[in-house]
């Protein structure tokens, strides 16, 4: 993503057309933002122990860096060991693209929904570019003019399945639509020319929903 490439500019040793990554979903791409401690198998596999994922190994996040020639990204709420040269992730298990209410509170989703990500990501725009300015940093560092803007429209459906109206449901999803549409419209508006919108498989299907909403047949 271009951020006043005229100053800013991201070193790119990787062969891939990509200098940055910068993130915004949800457990599907959660790489540490999460407000608890995942307990095992969380992780078993990859590092051997809880790495902040919502996986025994990696997420769709890491495997998209790799293949892109990119470190893993750091998670931007992450305080230790971070490092925001190729991108940031935004991600935090739980979250929603819809603005957190009485309802998705009460679900027990992540606080941190898609409207508080973007102020996050303008304040990280906004602080990287007075530091630079400042000279407080020497990097010769471009934020890509392209990025991935991951908004995973996964975890709330299947609790709206057992709480809405098909009716409303319909008008939920609207919602979501259109709420999305706007979030490409302002990253675009920020220089972004590249987008992955990943969405989530079939929701019977996924584990977690198996056991908290058993089929009733």
């Amino acid at each position: 993503m271009t951020l006043q490439p005229q100053r800013l500019r991201i070193v790119n040793t990787n062969d891939s057309d990509f200098p940055a990554i910068f993130n915004f979903g949800d457990s599907n791409t959660d790489t540490c933002g999460t407000f608890h401690r995942l307990p095992l198998p969380n992780g078993d596999t990859y590092l051997h122990k809880p790495s902040g994922r919502y996986s025994d190994g990696l997420v769709v996040l890491d495997f998209l860096a790799e293949k892109l020639g990119l470190p893993f990204l750091s998670a931007y709420l992450n305080s230790m060991g971070t490092n925001f040269r190729y991108g940031a992730n935004f991600a935090t298990g739980g979250s929603t693209i819809q603005p957190l209410d009485a309802r998705i509170f009460e679900g027990g989703f992540s606080p941190i929904s898609l409207d508080i990500k973007f102020l996050q990501f303008e304040q990280f725009k906004a602080r990287t570019e007075e530091l630079y300015i400042e000279d407080v940093i020497r990097i010769d560092c471009e934020y890509s003019r392209k990025i991935t803007g991951s908004a995973v429209l996964r975890n709330r459906f299947p609790q709206l399945l057992h709480r809405l109206t098909e009716e409303q449901l319909k008008v939920s999803v609207s919602g979501i639509i259109y709420r999305l549409v706007q979030a490409v419209e302002t990253l675009y508006q920020h220089g972004a020319r590249a987008f992955w919108i990943h969405n989530t498989g079939p929701i019977r299907c996924l584990p977690y929903s198996i056991i908290y909403y058993p089929p009733k047949h």
